[in-house]
């Protein structure tokens, strides 16, 4: 079976989903599968994550793909994406980061379900708009999000690096 489930506590998750995992159950097995997950959708990966500690925040929101005994894929999480609500003195927005499938599950239509979920929490969550990067290489992920209706901004990105 393949549920997607909020990595929060029942009382702050913003839409229903399949259910959810609470912060302090979510196990060394989900950590290590996260941390795969990431291997695969960037160069430099974290080596670790305090993976409860991120889903407990309560500006962040991650969904994740959990299959259990489903044929063809591997057990617990096979994907996930995360929605980081900004409070800005302009109103409430949104941030997608970390959307990621694993590769034996992709083409299964998996990232645009993540991504429907964030879509409907940034409902919920009264959000104004939500924003994404990606990397241009990506392009399946920047088909996906042009179809999902994100419109390319004309806009510079800028990072400073604080530790190394």
């Amino acid at each position: 079976m393949l549920r997607f489930l909020w990595l929060k506590d029942a009382a702050d998750c913003p839409t229903p989903a399949d259910g959810f995992l609470p912060p302090a159950e979510i196990s060394a097995a989900d950590r290590e599968r996260v941390l795969a997950l990431l291997g695969q959708l960037t160069e430099r990966p974290p080596t670790e994550i305090d993976l409860a500690d991120v889903a407990a925040a309560p500006d962040t929101f991650i969904v994740a793909a959990v299959a259990n005994d489903e044929p063809g894929l591997p057990e617990g999480i096979v994907g996930m994406a995360t929605l980081i609500r900004l409070r800005k003195l302009t109103g409430l927005s949104g941030h997608v980061e970390d959307v990621v499938v694993d590769e034996a599950c992709r083409g299964r239509g998996l990232a645009k379900t993540l991504m429907g979920h964030l879509h409907d929490a940034g409902r919920a969550l009264k959000l104004k708009h939500i924003n994404l990067t990606s990397q241009p290489q990506r392009e399946t992920a920047n088909r996906l999000y042009q179809q999902l209706g994100y419109e390319r901004r004309d806009t510079n990105a800028y990072r400073l690096t604080l530790i190394p």
